[in-house]
């Protein structure tokens, strides 16, 4: 089955505009660098329960997938990063090594 990329864009936009995910930006280097990190931002649940509940899963299912609950555990913990750093006004971003 081949994915339209306008199909994807498309479903990405509503979601966001649902409020569903949110973009996190890509951390830079020094301005002076030659090279970027990280080009992209990377995409969130902005609670990663609405992915739980879309998928039906349990407790048995995400502990069968841990992967996949590494995932959830890191949107969750970005949700409350981001909480935390818009108290004090502070800019956040995303660093992958």
């Amino acid at each position: 089955m081949e994915i339209d990329n306008d199909t994807v864009a498309d479903y990405l936009h509503a979601l966001e505009r649902l409020m569903a995910i949110e973009n996190l930006p890509a951390w830079n280097t020094h301005i002076r660098s030659a090279h970027m990190l990280r080009k992209s931002p990377k995409r969130h649940f902005a609670d990663p329960s609405l992915a739980v509940g879309a998928l039906g899963l349990s407790v048995e299912k995400l502990i069968s997938d841990l992967n996949y609950f590494r995932f959830l555990f890191e949107s969750l913990a970005i949700r409350d990063l981001k909480i935390y750093a818009s108290a004090m006004a502070k800019y956040h971003s995303h660093y992958l090594y």
